[in-house]
């Protein structure tokens, strides 16, 4: 049925299509991955369940609408940028130069 799928053939019960993916029809053995300006934020879809909010770029697989959980490469990169400039001034960042 729409929104499961089964990924052993010769099953009769099947699967959930998980967050981030969608199953729109019958007898399908794998989930597609929710498409680039959709959200897929529960499982069992048959469809991307809304649009990417407004103001927003959502890459295939996006999981959720909640605004924090898209900056979250900002975050990392701002955990890396600290995680350099603290190794600088440990001494072992020799070769990398930061301003302070």
């Amino acid at each position: 049925e729409p929104g499961r799928f089964q990924p052993k053939a010769g099953q009769s019960n099947c699967l959930d299509a998980p967050v981030g993916y969608y199953a729109p029809d019958f007898g399908l053995s794998k989930p597609d991955i929710c498409d680039a300006g959709m959200v897929c934020d529960r499982t069992g879809l048959a469809a991307p369940s809304s649009p990417c909010p407004r103001g927003h770029y959502c890459k295939e697989g996006t999981k959720t609408r909640v605004y924090n959980s898209l900056f979250a490469e900002d975050l990392s990169l701002l955990q890396s940028v600290y995680f350099l400039w603290k190794l600088g001034r440990t001494g072992f960042g020799a070769g990398i130069s930061m301003r302070t």
